[in-house]
């Protein structure tokens, strides 16, 4: 619903403030005492039930902290009363996030987190950006990422003494590990603004795209464009970027492809290619 507000499409979707209000409302009301917001028991969407259960401690941190973000990015569009309960909602959740932050051993958990603390001005952000950092994995690329899990690098082929990086092979935790990475960026770039960790991190997303333009899920998918195109802002990369790009493929000589890359529209538009023969088919 704060999407419904962006001046390019309010046009084409509107969502009335009164729904806003009623929906922040309704999702104030399972905020607990302690700060924590837990989950209702009529919630069926069972794709994200691994992640958004009430099973573990780290669990309903990923809860709060989810909720929080999204109770930041709605408080302009309340007003009155409602206004000044978000408000509250959000203290007591940055509170209840702090309060656990030496406790969260999900990497996942802690990303989201990290985020959420990040949008409601913690005091304890950078202390939460430490242990973000000592929570960091390594690729054999040399490129960061974060994940509960390892998750292993493209495959690599070479071939007359060139290396050609194979598809994307889709492992367990590929999706936690595209959205908590996501996450970290954004704190980063918060933080920091660009940087080698925030160029490296930006490497590590691309290697990470399926072959649908997507990444790995839907949910995962809308943090990592999120991410990448504050990085692309901040960057300015839409600004500077000349390109000539340059398709061969030694399985199929008659593919000799210059793709001319200037402005913004060129980065925004799919190129397609055919090709009679790709690698591993």
């Amino acid at each position: 619903m704060r999407a419904a507000v962006y001046g390019d499409w309010e046009y084409v979707l509107y969502v009335d403030k009164r729904v806003v209000d009623a929906a922040v409302s309704w999702i104030l009301g399972f905020q607990t005492a302690e700060g924590k917001f837990v989950e209702t028991e009529h919630y069926i969407h069972t794709p994200l039930d691994s992640r958004m259960s009430d099973q573990t401690p780290d669990s309903r941190v990923a809860m709060t902290a989810h909720v929080l973000i999204a109770l930041n990015e709605c408080a302009a569009l309340v007003e009155g009363h409602t206004r000044n309960r978000v408000v509250e909602a959000i203290l007591s959740g940055i509170k209840y996030l702090e309060a656990k932050l030496n406790m969260i051993a999900d990497t996942h958990a802690l990303a989201i987190a990290v985020w959420a603390l990040h949008l409601g001005r913690s005091e304890q952000l950078q202390t939460a950006l430490n242990h973000l950092m000592n929570q960091i994995r390594v690729n054999t690329d040399g490129l960061p990422y974060w994940s509960p899990t390892e998750i292993p690098s493209p495959p690599v082929k070479k071939e007359n003494q060139r290396l050609f990086r194979g598809a994307r092979l889709y492992t367990e935790g590929d999706s936690a590990a595209v959205e908590a990475t996501s996450y970290a960026l954004l704190a980063f770039l918060a933080q920091d603004g660009v940087s080698p960790i925030t160029d490296n991190i930006v490497l590590w997303l691309q290697t990470m795209r399926m072959s649908n333009d997507g990444f790995i899920s839907m949910t995962d998918t809308l943090v990592a464009v999120q991410a990448l195109t504050e990085y692309a802002n901040r960057a300015r990369l839409a600004d500077v970027t000349r390109m000539d790009v340059r398709l061969t493929s030694p399985s199929d000589p008659s593919v000799d492809q210059l793709l001319h890359i200037r402005n913004r529209s060129d980065i925004s538009h799919s190129h397609v290619i055919q090709m009679k023969r790709v690698w591993a088919t």
